[in-house]
């Protein structure tokens, strides 16, 4: 049923803005309260709190008046696609084209020939002259990007490098059309567009498959898997300490947003909650000594054919528990404290843990935790889901391990201090 659950929820999440809207309903439904300035944090309280529509923090206060500490679980909510520029429109040879740019890193190919849609906001002025905004996404296919024939590119099956400029400049329509009107009416928007942060991304159809149906085949499951369950989890966890769902967008694009992991959207909450809740500022900093983050974001499975990528005493396999992932040069929070913690987690649920690091002579990438942890530091371990075609337009991981992160992360959020 969760994964059904999970599926729906991709499915309507195309952009960050999306998936924070869906993850807000979660939370509104299990009878979390909108955190604003006039709002009070109350012991026994279940709250969220959102920035620029794309990041979210969600979290429970114990009853217990003597709490001492935050289970915090981080991830992203922005996937790679493409971002379409504030003039968005290229007319050519009687093809109405859009003008886009990569956000993220992304492969390429993945994106040609499949079914793409456009997703994002519209920015407008209503009849006061306030702006106002309004998500919007076309759900069916609309766009399309071609690629040229075999015939005129015989070498294609030999390695091609793209340029954005030149290659993907996808297909809106033929003749001309006006996008921003085009969105205008079909969505209803009550006044006059004047910008956006409108987006061309997959609109594959998520699903599962495989002999036993153990895989599962998505869209942006990097890194909404990690993001759907830390907010689940923390909908159905008992907590005894504070506990904490960080949904962080512009990961990918290095995080350094309003709303990204190294901004002080953290902070910010912890600094609401403390002053609500009569407690001191030195209690916070020693509460957040005794804590503990789980950053999740997804990890590299082993891939059958290209052996010679990984490190093959550090690898991981689809399905058979969460990965720890180490780095030396502390692109992972992950240390051997850190690390024993997690595994602790996961024997008290009964889930199988992995380790994972990148060959030596290949450069991996990183993620929020280190970056999360330059704004509020926070003894932390940096973790992710299996998968293989990260990145790709339809990404590819394990329906067991998800369910798994859940079960380790409701043990984590319902942790009591001894």
């Amino acid at each position: 049923m969760e994964i059904k659950n999970f599926i729906n929820f991709i499915e309507k999440s195309s952009t960050a803005f999306h998936a924070v809207k869906n993850l807000e309903l979660m939370l509104k439904e299990a009878g979390f309260e909108a955190l604003t300035s006039d709002k009070k944090v109350k012991r026994g309280g279940s709250y969220y709190k959102l920035r620029n529509e794309s990041a979210i923090i969600a979290f429970r206060i114990p009853e217990n008046e003597n709490f001492s500490s935050f289970r915090m679980a981080s991830a992203h909510s922005d996937s790679p696609c493409y971002k379409i520029k504030a003039n968005p429109t290229i007319y050519r040879q009687g093809y109405t084209l859009l003008n886009v740019a990569s956000y993220g890193g992304m492969i390429h190919s993945t994106f040609f020939d499949i079914p793409l849609k456009i997703a994002g906001r519209v920015a407008y002025l209503d009849k006061n002259g306030n702006v106002k905004t309004q998500l919007i996404d076309f759900e069916k296919p609309n766009v399309s990007i071609a690629n040229l024939a075999i015939h005129f590119n015989r070498e294609i099956n030999k390695g091609y490098e793209y340029k954005v400029a030149k290659d993907i400049v996808p297909i809106l329509g033929l003749g001309e059309i006006d996008l921003l009107k085009l969105i205008k009416e079909k969505f209803e928007v009550d006044g006059e567009i004047v910008s956006h942060d409108l987006f061309v991304c997959s609109a594959v159809k998520p699903y599962v498959w495989g002999i036993n149906d153990e895989f599962i085949s998505s869209p942006r499951l990097d890194d909404l898997e990690c993001a759907y369950a830390a907010v689940k989890a923390l909908i159905t966890s008992r907590v005894n300490e504070g506990a904490m769902a960080l949904i962080f967008n512009n990961e990918e694009v290095g995080s350094s947003s309003y709303m990204g992991a190294n901004s002080d959207f953290l902070f910010s909450v912890l600094t609401k909650v403390r002053e609500d809740l009569g407690l001191s500022e030195s209690w916070l900093y020693e509460s957040l000594e005794k804590s503990f983050t789980i950053s999740a974001d997804n990890a590299h499975a082993l891939h059958p054919n290209y052996l010679e990528t990984y490190d093959m005493n550090n690898t991981t396999m689809i399905n058979q528990g969460p990965a720890i992932k180490f780095s030396p040069n502390q692109k992972y929070t992950t240390d051997s404290v850190t690390a024993a913690r997690f595994i602790t987690l996961c024997k008290q649920s009964g889930v199988n843990y992995q380790c994972f690091e990148n060959h030596s002579n290949v450069a991996g990438g990183s993620t929020l935790g280190n970056i999360s942890n330059s704004q509020v530091s926070v003894p932390s371990v940096d973790i992710g889901l299996p998968q293989l075609a990260m990145h790709s337009s339809c990404e590819l991981a394990g329906t067991k391990d998800f369910l798994d992160l859940i079960k380790v992360l409701e043990t984590h959020f319902s942790y009591k201090a001894k």
